[in-house]
């Protein structure tokens, strides 16, 4: 009985901490932190992680992307059981930062991180490395018309063939600018260049 106590405490202390996460982290009151918890409470029930770590989820993911409800569990769900699979808690800064800067939508911030990690998968770029080139290099390839996932497998393809993914795109950026021919975008000059490159293949 003594144990089972014990264990009780534990849980209510732990679930304490997670409230006092979501409060600190994102100033909600009321009815948007009666929320914001029960959907950690859903985290953390569904993917085996603590309240504590399931907190600490939704108030950055709240935070950073203004996400609640199911759009927030989607997210806060795949967050959570990446971790395990990487063989530690994954940067939520990158993540976030790279999903803002590319406009990624609440409802599908989910799938673009499956595909994300699949292309982690696929090519041997860490998940973490890969957020954080789309995150450091987002203006740059989308002003080259590059879409996340289109970056995402440049990135990898990059990291496979020993290259440094994040010094190699901002460096292309750069030469691109270069090459633009006088009222040509970066962009057009990207298409262009890519074009003369396929007469040759």
């Amino acid at each position: 009985v003594q144990k089972i106590a014990s264990a009780l405490m534990d849980i209510g202390a732990e679930f304490d901490e997670m409230t006092d996460t979501i409060i600190i982290g994102t100033g909600a009151s009321g009815e948007a932190l009666d929320a914001l918890v029960g959907s950690a409470e859903t985290i953390a029930t569904t993917v085996p992680v603590s309240f504590g770590e399931a907190g600490d989820i939704v108030q950055n993911i709240n935070t950073r992307m203004g996400l609640v409800g199911d759009e927030l569990e989607s997210v806060g769900e795949r967050v959570a059981a990446l971790g395990p699979l990487t063989g530690k808690a994954i940067n939520l800064d990158t993540l976030t930062g790279a999903l803002y800067q590319f406009g990624v939508a609440g409802e599908d911030a989910g799938a673009v991180m499956d595909y994300l990690w699949g292309v982690s998968q696929s090519t041997g770029i860490s998940f973490d490395q890969l957020t954080g080139v789309l995150e450091s290099n987002a203006p740059a390839l989308q002003a080259l018309g590059f879409s996340m996932e289109e970056a995402a497998n440049m990135a990898g393809l990059l990291d496979k063939a020993g290259l440094d993914a994040n010094g190699t795109m901002g460096k292309l950026s750069k030469a691109l600018v270069e090459l633009a021919q006088p009222g040509e975008s970066a962009e057009e000059a990207f298409n262009r260049v890519v074009g003369q490159l396929g007469e040759y293949i």
